[in-house]
């Protein structure tokens, strides 16, 4: 609670100056700061507490859940989508309630899933192959977030000595598609650093990103008034 209290102290400290103030500065500095160290703490340590004593004796139920709200959380950040169960016609363009189509476009279009969830065919267009986002949001995600298991083909496996280097954190194996969850680990913390690297870029071509995350901040600690970055 004391963690929670001070992340919020020190957003608000400094959100006024970043309000339509979208070129990197030191003040946007302490807002990606703000940021990482509290998914370095609610998520990515506890996930790496789970993982690296490597008992393998079913863990990785636990370890995918989490995983499967960090990729929902870094979908909604990149759009600065902001959930509402009570969407209506009138609600902002930047609200949603069908957390599938979020999920499942991040999977296809995001680098790290390349060559998992999306590639391009010889004519260069993309196609979700070789694995379906919609069977992986259906069968894994919702399956643990809903009934604490994975469903139809999917299974969650490890093995005893990772590597960091290898990318296909899923892999077609006889008994169906078999996530190795240390090497999803691996790939969702390379998107963390890449995308915190983005958000510190002071390429002015970075500025429409850093101004959907300052929404997504003031979402993270229910704020919201007048400032720019609420306009549709």
């Amino acid at each position: 609670m004391k963690q929670q209290i001070k992340e919020i102290d020190q957003w608000v400290d400094i959100r006024s100056s970043l309000n339509n103030s979208y070129d990197y500065s030191g003040q946007w500095n302490i807002a990606v700061m703000i940021f990482q160290n509290r998914i370095l703490t609610k998520y990515f340590n506890a996930i790496n507490n789970l993982i690296h004593p490597n008992t393998k004796e079913g863990e990785g139920f636990a370890i995918v859940t989490l995983q499967c709200a960090l990729i929902e959380m870094f979908a909604a950040f990149k759009k600065g989508a902001v959930y509402n169960h009570g969407l209506t016609p009138n609600s902002p363009a930047y609200e949603y309630n069908n957390s599938s189509l979020l999920f499942t476009e991040f999977l296809t279009t995001a680098a790290i899933f390349e060559g998992i969830f999306h590639a391009k065919d010889k004519a260069g267009n993309p196609r979700n192959t070789p694995f379906s986002a919609a069977s992986f949001y259906a069968h894994v995600r919702c399956g643990l977030m809903h009934e604490a298991k994975t469903k139809g083909s999917w299974h969650i496996n490890a093995t005893s000595n990772d590597n960091p280097s290898d990318r296909k954190f899923i892999k077609q194996k006889q008994k169906g598609n078999v996530i190795y969850r240390t090497l999803l680990q691996y790939a969702l913390e390379a998107y963390f650093r890449t995308y915190l690297g983005d958000l510190q870029n002071p390429d002015p071509a970075y500025n429409p990103l850093r101004r959907v995350f300052a929404r997504k901040m003031d979402n993270l600690y229910d704020l919201k008034d007048n400032f720019e970055w609420w306009a549709p």
